[in-house]
């Protein structure tokens, strides 16, 4: 009898151990969290075959993220990327919801991707990709002729990535 309740109380004690053990190496997000929102703006459109070639020495844009909350942004995490590798890039990333962007360059971009926005996700938001717009403020300019309008050109995102 007493060597029955031996192994009882063993096998009781080895069960509460191999309960207690976990997987380790804990984060501080619940599955699924997102923690980083990648945006790839891109112009679309066709340039005027002209010459000089025409190409884009000027844009403005603004990205909408509705709703905001939980999402941070600074202006270091607005970078050019694609053809809008070597242009001046000016960003304000004062209001969240509302970011806006001019982009200039002396020797002009081609149509394409031209920059890359990083928003950070705080624990308990979960952003979707439709939570993200953007809209082209103003004209498109032609860096051979500043003044110079460039018709048909327009902004759109490229990729929006969830990580």
């Amino acid at each position: 009898m007493k060597l029955k309740y031996m192994i009882f109380v063993l096998l009781s004690v080895c069960m509460v151990f191999i309960a207690g053990c976990g997987g380790g190496g804990g984060s501080n997000t619940a599955p699924g969290q997102p923690t980083l929102v990648t945006i790839k703006l891109t112009t679309t459109g066709t340039l005027p075959v002209t010459t000089p070639a025409t190409a884009i020495g000027g844009i403005k844009v603004t990205v909408t993220a509705n709703p905001s909350t939980g999402l941070t942004i600074a202006d270091a995490d607005v970078t050019a990327s694609g053809s809008g590798i070597g242009s001046t890039l000016v960003p304000n990333t004062t209001s969240v919801s509302n970011v806006v962007i001019a982009l200039s360059s002396a020797t002009g971009i081609q149509v394409g991707e031209f920059v890359t926005l990083r928003y950070h996700v705080a624990a308990g938001s979960f952003p979707a990709a439709g939570d993200f717009t953007v809209v082209l403020n103003g004209v498109v300019n032609d860096a051979n002729i500043p003044a110079q309008a460039i018709n048909g050109i327009g902004v759109a995102k490229l990729s929006v990535s969830i990580q």
